[in-house]
């Protein structure tokens, strides 16, 4: 192979390589990933901060990562509530407000674990989207949240909701 033929082809694969989501994969990539493909027992906050620092910013660029299973992206997305920081809370806010809503419906539920009272805003605002079933996951997260502010969300959106399932929720996370 001629020499300038070598060049370019190593600069392609360094090119396709560099190009690749498991490019941008971090040193804990591997660490990382088993613990969110358990479909009978998944991980827990626990397992996951006993990997180091480093989690959260590998959990973040898996939720990103289109080569990832959707469920196993959902997983991460859903796991960042268990390292709240503003970044980890400016993918989740993105998360809820963005088209694909189980990702939203996961982004609820973390930032509900995550920030408690402080989710309160934005858990509102998912409960008037027209996605019925974003809207039961804000009621549960709200639910789960507790207090005054989660408590007049709710009461507020029960007045008006018109879902059955999602009256439920609403009813029930109330009561709880």
């Amino acid at each position: 192979m001629r020499p300038s033929i070598l060049v370019i082809s190593f600069g392609l694969v360094s090119a396709l390589a560099l190009a690749s989501p498991s490019a941008h994969a971090g040193d804990l990539r591997d660490s990382v990933l088993p613990h969110l493909s358990g479909m009978e027992d998944p991980t827990s906050p626990d397992a996951l901060r006993a990997l180091g620092p480093g989690v959260a910013d590998e959990l973040v660029s898996m939720v990103d990562d289109d080569a990832l299973p959707r469920t196993t992206r959902a997983r991460a997305l859903h796991s960042l509530g268990w390292f709240p920081s503003p970044a980890t809370r400016g993918v989740l806010v993105a998360a809820l407000n963005g088209s694909d809503s189980f990702m939203a419906r996961k982004a609820a539920y973390a930032l509900g674990t995550g920030w408690g009272e402080a989710a309160v805003p934005e858990l509102k605002g998912a409960l008037a989207s027209d996605d019925q079933r974003l809207r039961d996951a804000s009621a549960r997260a709200l639910g789960k949240i507790g207090g005054s502010a989660a408590d007049a969300a709710l009461s507020e959106r029960l007045a008006v909701e018109e879902a059955a399932s999602v009256r439920e929720s609403i009813t029930k996370a109330l009561a709880d």
